[in-house]
């Protein structure tokens, strides 16, 4: 499962994960802009940006590794 205590996501990973999502952060064009994702959340620039990548790695790794075990 993705949040596995050793390598899932933690609780703030998941929840700027899911603002991007739902605010189209990864929509083409960006519908929302990552220092409105970080006021929203009243972290950094810099912090919401680490979360989401910390986030993204960890579940494009799990991917990958399930992905390969078929």
């Amino acid at each position: 499962s993705f949040f596995d205590e050793d390598d899932g996501l933690s609780y703030k990973e998941l929840e700027t994960l899911r603002l991007a999502l739902d605010y189209g952060y990864f929509e083409n064009p960006k519908r929302i802009k990552l220092e409105d994702i970080a006021k929203m959340l009243n972290i950094s620039k810099a912090t919401a940006s680490d979360l989401l990548r910390r986030a993204l790695k960890k579940i494009v790794k799990k991917f990958i590794v399930e992905i390969s075990q078929l």
